[in-house]
């Protein structure tokens, strides 16, 4: 492991604990690597009102893990994190209805059909707990299709969504409306370019199987999901640990060796690593070239660390 960015990330990680997780005038992941960054990445997130005084009975992690059954979706991804003091409940989720061949007309009519199933879902969410309203400020969500091609992404506050339990079509088109964009796709899917599948190579499904497998069962705040958009195959992951930079650099090194054999292959894997109450330690980004090398050190060398933003 390269001393310099050991050095340089456990001094990021103390900073980032005694400073309350960055300097609220400091810019957001997605303002600090405005180059690199997919335009659905974490996004500037609404004010919410004021808690009500019973939020210290909601645990983030429990209400997450009670959420799960909420999710009308066979693929999908629920957590939670803190990231510039700001509490988000993340979802992403595969919808089977969103046609990954779509053009002309049709891409209007997915884009439309995206954004009307995260406003239902994020309203399920709202209404299955209270705390989901007291606790975050924001609810980020991402729709892909059954080839992990984003269609749509976006945050809303819970404040936003509708407040009947029973919300007519109108209602949830409306809290759609609502959603500050992330990225909503206006072309179709194209696949030129991408090279063909070679012999081993390994499904997103298996690969995120293996990646979970990674932590003992009872870790509950876990996030690994898959997007494709115009920044090319980006692969998240999410997980918390110790404020030790040998702790996150073993996860991290160990993460990567799942992803060398995924089809298609990966040009970014993002790293967002907590502490135990979800607040966010370090985010990181490894260009995909330096994800299949086989040298450990060469992946350390190409590895940016986006977040906490440090001014140069």
């Amino acid at each position: 492991m390269s001393q310099r960015l050991h050095a340089k990330l456990l001094a990021l990680i103390l900073a980032l604990a005694l400073s309350g997780c960055a300097s609220s005038a400091g810019p957001s992941p997605s303002v600090a690597a405005a180059t690199t960054t997919p335009t659905h990445a974490p996004i500037s997130t609404p004010t919410a009102s004021s808690p009500m005084p019973d939020i210290a009975d909601c645990d983030p992690d429990e209400i997450v893990t009670s959420l799960q059954s909420v999710v009308p979706y066979a693929e999908f991804s629920l957590s939670q994190n803190v990231i510039d003091d700001v509490r988000n409940l993340n979802l992403w989720f595969v919808d089977p209805a969103l046609d990954p061949l779509a053009d002309g007309d049709g891409l209007a009519g997915n884009l439309a059909l995206a954004r009307f199933h995260l406003a239902s879902v994020s309203h399920r969410l709202k209404q299955a707990s209270e705390c989901v309203s007291l606790l975050f400020t924001g609810l980020t969500g991402i729709v892909v299709d059954r080839d992990y091609n984003v269609w749509f992404s976006g945050q809303v506050s819970p404040a936003n969504l509708p407040q009947s339990s029973n919300p007519s079509e109108g209602d949830l088109e409306a809290a759609g409306d609502r959603f500050v964009v992330g990225y909503a796709r206006t072309q179709a899917v194209s696949s030129s370019g991408r090279p063909a599948a070679e012999t081993g190579a390994c499904l997103w499904p298996e690969v995120r199987e293996r990646l979970y497998n990674h932590f003992e069962p009872v870790r509950q705040n876990l996030a690994f999901y898959l997007t494709i958009d115009d920044d090319g195959v980006n692969v998240w992951a999410q997980w918390d640990g110790p404020q030790d930079a040998d702790a996150f650099f073993a996860d991290l090194l160990a993460l990567r060796t799942e992803l060398t054999c995924l089809y298609p292959p990966v040009d970014t894997f993002w790293g967002i690593y907590l502490d135990g109450t979800g607040r966010a330690q370090v985010v990181v980004a490894v260009p995909g070239d330096a994800v299949r090398q086989a040298d450990d050190e060469g992946l350390l060398t190409e590895l940016e660390v986006v977040y906490p933003y440090v001014p140069e």
